[in-house]
């Protein structure tokens, strides 16, 4: 639900549009760059924590003497 919402804030202040960056000062312009960069993290993350780790047989890595 969290996700929806940044998703949709992140829509409203048009943090897709670059081009919108050009009429704003340069702490709004930066504000957005790291909100969308924020979005990419979290997204990235969420992507990368759905994956199960992997599981290892200890019989496998043991050494043969």
């Amino acid at each position: 639900m969290l996700d929806a919402e940044a998703n949709q804030i992140a829509y409203l202040l048009d943090l897709h549009c670059i081009a919108i960056y050009n009429g704003l000062n340069c702490i709004e312009t930066q504000i957005r760059k790291k909100g969308s960069w924020l979005l990419f993290y979290g997204f990235s993350w969420r992507r990368i924590s759905s994956i199960p780790p992997l599981q290892c047989d200890r019989n496998r890595w043991r050494s043969h003497r």
